[in-house]
């Protein structure tokens, strides 16, 4: 979970510093929606997730047993994202 949960760690810090960046050059019409969704919400999202399903975890036995699949989804969900993370227009 260390693993998965420090690479999306990283793309919330990295993808926040970029969209400041963008949002100091004052263009209109950028940071556009899409760039919200794939450099600040979707990082956000997993790392809430994996913060989450880590407490819950810890706490209830029958989720225990589902923990691995949700850590090894989300770390699965890694190589689509970053498919996409610094390519297109």
């Amino acid at each position: 979970m260390t693993l998965a949960l420090a690479a999306w760690a990283y793309l919330l810090w990295s993808g926040m510093d970029g969209l400041l960046a963008i949002e100091a050059r004052h263009v209109s019409g950028y940071p556009a929606w899409g760039q919200l969704v794939l450099y600040a919400g979707l990082p956000a999202m997993a790392l809430t997730l994996l913060i989450v399903s880590s407490i819950v975890a810890r706490r209830t036995r029958w989720f225990y047993d589902l923990y691995p699949f949700v850590v090894g989804l989300l770390g699965f969900a890694l190589f689509p994202t970053l498919l996409v993370w610094g390519g297109g227009v």
